[in-house]
């Protein structure tokens, strides 16, 4: 699986990234459906 992503160059559609103290806001926001791709917490 990893040959296949870096083979095709395939990355991860990241839609928000939350700090640390906004980690409920990101969960609610992935409650709610209101992502398209990953939603991240920096830590």
């Amino acid at each position: 699986m990893n040959q296949a992503i870096d083979a095709n160059k395939i990355k991860p559609v990241v839609d928000h990234v939350y700090s640390f103290e906004e980690a409920s806001k990101a969960f609610d926001t992935l409650k709610a459906g209101k992502h398209f791709g990953k939603v991240c917490i920096e830590i």
